[in-house]
């Protein structure tokens, strides 16, 4: 990489003509060609103008949301200074004024209870709302009062630092949320280093791949399985409960509105700041973060609809919220199974094994149409259709990435069937599930190791692989929170459910989002090229994962918990108005 100083009336291309012409003349005596200009990327500083639309637009969100944060922590001071006797009647209908109200989280979060009788549990709640203690104070009496405490920051933090649980929470899926999520950056940050061309030794870091330690970052997209097979679990878990509680009947129209609500505010600020601040803070000869991205302007609704999986071209707008699409489109159709477990179990079961059967199927065909690889960062099958991408075909369709969420939310039946029985199993059955489901997970992410030593797989191997490798993932997941549920997980369980986990999982949603723009800044501000190695990357990835969570809080505290209160704060007065 070469660095040159120009006048700012040169373009990309005067400058590639003058440099090739110099080494023509520098190589052409000693009859060389040892260097070529093959591109030239411009960068100025500041990179573009600070008077553009959406720069200022969404300075100015961000401003109003900062202020509203103040604003309510001073008005929660002040009122909680204040010595108030509350009126005998409450001033706002459906409002609570003494007393919590529930926020909703990023991820689902599932509570039991113990009922006291050994080995039986009962719910409480499960799904994803917390009761958060005192989330309105006593003198709040008006409701405009509420809707600014909704945004206070002092508040919102101490909920997301709690660490208290209830006795019988299933605390295991913390850990699983936050190791899943460590997980899907260790891919990202592997995959960007070597395929954005940053590095300077881009043929030793392909060795990396063929190592056996680094299958477990080669398949880090496991990760993302894991997070469908949660989703799953506990939306079947958390619907199945409410609706033995009201003979079957759910607000279903209430049901879509709050995941959308959950997901679009926070999915909304993360596009603002891709497109409008990112590019501001950048710079150098390798920054590439355009001030517009065309994709963006023409395809930002798919992403916002949740259907940008399947729009060409709309995964170049951050392009990572494919899974945002899928989840949300598994969520849609959830309420038609979860219909059919309710009323004819069998029913319901047999259709998801049917639309597992299908999802098999599909992804199978798919493999042997377009001859893809399943070793995804081992490059392209050079006899594949160059017309067709494993991503855009396979690795973002929800009919290929469906079997882990019915995998959960079949677990999450189980969980409903049996949650007030005990689970009694003999320790050699438990230890066997442990060693089987051990083994299968090794297998799924080391298995393909010979495919790098002269052992390729076959046609029928590849698409075999690719077609069940989701689903037994889900089925070797399904034992780990199984055993940890009903008592059978040990140390592994005491691990998983460290407290620490517990506000690391409530910032996994704004983690996912931020994570790739944190990496993107990271690595384009060198001002050269850098070396992969192991120690590199564990380097990176650590200061990515800290930075991740680190914005994580600013956007949980100002995005996340404070639509999540509005929500929770109009919604009795949606429910009076429906009745």
């Amino acid at each position: 990489m070469w660095g040159l100083c120009v006048p700012e009336s040169c373009s990309d291309s005067d400058i590639l003509f003058s440099l090739q012409d110099l080494l023509e003349l520098v190589e052409a005596p000693f009859n060389l060609s040892a260097v070529n200009a093959s591109s030239v990327v411009c960068a100025q500083d500041p990179p573009v103008p600070y008077n553009s639309t959406g720069f200022i637009v969404t300075l100015f969100f961000l401003g109003l949301i900062a202020c509203l944060m103040v604003l309510g922590a001073f008005l929660d001071k002040t009122l909680r200074s204040i010595d108030y006797k509350p009126p005998a009647t409450a001033p706002t209908p459906g409002v609570p004024i003494n007393g919590p109200i529930r926020v909703v989280d990023a991820y689902p979060y599932q509570r039991v209870r113990d009922t006291g009788r050994e080995g039986q549990v009962e719910s409480e709640h499960q799904g994803e709302e917390r009761e958060l203690e005192e989330a309105v104070p006593t003198a709040c009496t008006k409701f405009w009062h509420q809707i600014v405490l909704s945004f206070a920051v002092n508040r919102n933090l101490a909920k997301l630092l709690g660490a208290k649980t209830p006795e019988g929470s299933i605390t295991c899926l913390n850990g699983i949320r936050v190791i899943s999520m460590t997980w899907v950056i260790l891919g990202h940050v592997s995959s960007f280093m070597i395929g954005s061309g940053i590095v300077g030794n881009p043929l030793h870091s392909y060795g990396f791949i063929a190592r056996f330690g680094f299958q477990a970052v080669s398949n880090a997209f496991f990760s993302v399985d894991s997070f469908f097979f949660l989703s799953g679990l506990l939306v079947a878990y958390m619907a199945l409960g409410r609706m033995v509680k009201t003979n079957g009947k759910l607000p279903w129209l209430w049901f879509y509105f709050h995941r959308y609500w959950r997901l679009t505010p926070a999915l909304g600020m993360t596009m603002l700041i891709a497109l409008y601040l990112q590019p501001y803070i950048g710079s150098g000869p390798i920054w590439q973060v355009e001030a517009s991205n065309p994709s963006c302007e023409k395809y930002w609704w798919a992403n916002i609809l949740y259907i940008n999986n399947f729009v060409p071209d709309s995964g170049l707008c951050i392009g990572w919220v494919w899974y945002l699409a899928n989840d949300m489109q598994f969520f849609v159709i959830s309420p038609f199974l979860l219909i059919m477990l309710y009323r004819v179990p069998i029913v319901g079961l047999v259709t998801m094994g049917v639309m597992c059967l299908a999802s098999f199927i599909s992804t199978a065909v798919l493999m042997v149409k377009y001859n893809f690889y399943a070793v995804i960062m081992d490059g392209t099958n050079p006899h594949q259709d160059p017309n067709h991408s494993f991503m855009e075909e396979i690795y973002v369709k929800p009919y290929c990435r469906i079997a882990p969420y019915l995998v959960g939310m079949a677990m999450g039946y189980f969980f409903h069937l049996y949650k007030n029985k005990a689970f009694k199993m003999h320790p050699i059955v438990a230890m066997i599930g442990w060693v089987f489901a051990t083994a299968v997970g090794m297998s799924l992410v080391y298995g393909l190791y010979p495919s790098f030593h002269g052992h390729p797989l076959s046609t029928a191997e590849n698409a075999a692989y690719m077609a069940l490798c989701r689903f037994t993932w889900a089925v070797s997941l399904s034992w780990v929170v199984f055993a940890c549920h009903y008592g059978y997980g040990g140390w592994i369980n005491d691990f998983l459910s460290w407290e620490l986990w517990i506000p690391m999982s409530r910032l996994t949603y704004s983690a996912y989002l931020l994570h790739p723009i944190i990496i993107m800044v990271y690595d384009f501000n060198h001002g050269n090229n850098y070396f992969y190695s192991i120690y590199m990357l564990a380097f990176e990835v650590t200061a990515i994962v800290t930075l991740a969570y680190v914005a994580a809080i600013l956007m949980a505290v100002a995005i996340e918990f404070p639509l999540g209160n509005l929500e929770k704060l109009f919604m009795p007065l949606a429910e009076k108005k429906r009745k």
